[in-house]
């Protein structure tokens, strides 16, 4: 929520944690949690549970020795070999394009800086003409990304525009990291299933 509050440019920051905390707790306690815990076809102790996660640690009386994590099998559990799983799981399905936005947010920054140009707009980068070609594509291949990321998700392709857009590049804005790393999950290298 910080973070929106910069992003947005708002004139009020957000609370402090310290003060969010206080005032998370406080709505926690006027909450009636008056249901019981418990399955309702198994009783109060079910041979199987599925934990959502918590905000705060265990306590220590529940760290016990039996205690293992979800990941650890059991040599009684069952091995399933024959399992093969999906191809193609991906938000952006198309490797061609999520290549084609890895190219754009990674590597040396779009965005031309003033202190970049002289007078003339002369650009004073220090870098060679294959580069300045390099650049060039990636630019040239933005509006074409925003397109295809707007059919997979309207609104993906438009927090895209927004931020890696050519408006954004002409107006000056390096694009927040917090999005970077957003579109990098979005577009992996490889399939997430082989």
């Amino acid at each position: 929520m910080s973070r929106r509050y910069k992003v947005h440019n708002s004139t009020e920051p957000f609370v402090s944690e310290k003060m969010f905390r206080s005032i998370w707790f406080f709505f926690v306690k006027l909450q009636a949690l008056d249901t019981e815990s418990q399955c309702p076809n198994c009783g109060p102790e079910p041979g199987d549970t599925i934990w959502d996660g918590v905000t705060l640690a265990f306590s220590r009386k529940h760290l016990l020795p039996s205690l293992q994590p979800p990941t650890v099998t059991h040599e009684q559990s069952l091995w399933r070999t024959e399992v093969r799983y999906h191809g193609g799981l991906q938000l952006v399905p198309e490797q061609k394009l999520r290549k084609a936005i890895r190219s754009v947010i990674q590597g040396q920054s779009l965005v031309i800086h003033s202190d970049d140009e002289d007078t003339n707009g002369q650009n004073h980068r220090n870098i060679t003409d294959k580069a300045k070609q390099d650049l060039l594509a990636r630019v040239e291949s933005i509006p074409d990304i925003c397109a295809q990321l707007k059919k997979v998700n309207e609104a993906l392709g438009d927090v895209f525009s927004t931020y890696f857009g050519i408006p954004a590049l002409a107006a000056g804005h390096e694009p927040p990291n917090a999005y970077k790393r957003l579109y990098i999950q979005v577009s992996p290298n490889k399939d997430l299933y082989y």
